[in-house]
């Protein structure tokens, strides 16, 4: 019968493949290595636009922290008509505090003006500087890791600097 017919050929089939009469063709060595070329220039294309990415999220993260110590600075003057007075500064130019010194945050942490000690999220050394002008005057100097050039805001300074003030 015709079902009979088509079992018959459907075995057929199969013993010339296994026989060897039409060999199973695969993947040649060409072939995969490009396909693993294209796979690790896409994974390094990712990888790059990743890095960038976090680099901003810790400029964004820098410029909130900056926003932050303003406004316990702010608070400060308002209660004591004065800004927190100045010291050394740990890494020479500009005088004034680095947020890595305890003793100018100390003033604000424990006075309760910031709820607690702001890190710089890229740990640049000497990422954020604090300068006590006057009793009525302060300036927050920031650098940033994207590489972008800081507008002139008239408080004097370096090049490669954001300045805040009151």
């Amino acid at each position: 019968t015709q079902r009979d017919e088509r079992r018959t050929h459907v075995l057929m089939r199969s013993s010339e493949a296994s026989a060897g009469s039409k060999p199973v063709r695969g993947f040649t060595l060409i072939e995969l290595l490009v396909v693993i070329a294209i796979i690790g220039v896409l994974s390094s294309v990712v990888l790059a636009s990743l890095s960038t990415a976090r680099t901003k999220s810790r400029d964004v993260a820098r410029v909130a922290t900056v926003k932050q110590i303003g406004n316990g600075l702010a608070l400060y003057q308002l209660d004591l008509n004065d800004y927190p007075p100045i010291a050394q500064n740990e890494c020479g130019g500009t005088e004034g505090y680095t947020i890595a010194s305890n003793d100018f945050m100390c003033s604000l942490v424990t006075g309760r003006y910031l709820s607690s000690f702001p890190v710089d999220p890229g740990n640049l050394n000497c990422g954020i500087q604090y300068v006590r002008d006057s009793a009525s005057s302060y300036r927050l100097f920031y650098r940033l890791e994207a590489g972008a050039t800081p507008p002139s805001t008239g408080c004097n300074q370096p090049p490669t600097w954001y300045c805040v003030q009151p």
